[in-house]
């Protein structure tokens, strides 16, 4: 019973997520189109309405941004999508709200795109979506910036007794506010 509890809420959170969507005939299905098949301007649109996304409020009460209350429900809801019956079409539904997400609220008219990772499988890191150009990819992998990692004890082989470490968590992780 707690994990239907669980689950429940969490889908009020995919809920909250959605203003209005609309079942479309086979016919008028969106284009999707892979990154390398956009044009600059088309790859700048995108980008440009993932930035708007990303500094509009959160809709599910997150302290960080719209943007994040995506990969937010996805990881809240991690074991509830993958492995089940229901992985495709919950994705195939999550990617319609993201994407009427960036066309209503941050008035996006281009075709929705995806990664074809395979074809950079040899070095991702050479793969145009990472182009540092910020009008045509996401960025690199970032600059070092004299980062050293730590010497402390590896972390894959310690054993960490009392509390959970919740600090370490990623913002966007945090248990949804009540």
């Amino acid at each position: 019973m707690k994990g239907l509890t669980k689950s429940a809420g969490y889908l009020a959170l995919l809920a909250a997520l959605v203003s209005e969507t609309i079942a479309l005939p086979v016919q008028d299905a969106p284009l999707r189109i892979e990154w390398r098949s956009l044009s600059s301007a088309a790859k700048a649109d995108y980008i440009s309405a993932v930035k708007c996304l990303d500094g509009l409020p959160s809709k599910i009460g997150l302290k960080t941004s719209r943007y994040n209350d995506f990969p937010y429900v996805h990881a809240q809801l991690n074991n509830e999508i993958h492995f089940v019956a229901q992985f495709l079409p919950w994705h195939r539904y999550f990617v319609h709200i993201y994407e009427t997400a960036l066309r209503d609220e941050c008035k996006y008219t281009g075709p929705m795109t995806y990664w074809d990772w395979t074809l950079d499988s040899e070095d991702m890191s050479k793969s145009p979506v990472f182009s540092n150009d910020t009008t045509t990819g996401f960025g690199g992998n970032g600059l070092n910036g004299g980062w050293v990692p730590p010497t402390r004890p590896n972390p894959l082989t310690m054993c960490v007794t009392g509390k959970t470490p919740t600090k370490a968590r990623t913002k966007f992780l945090k248990p949804a506010p009540n």
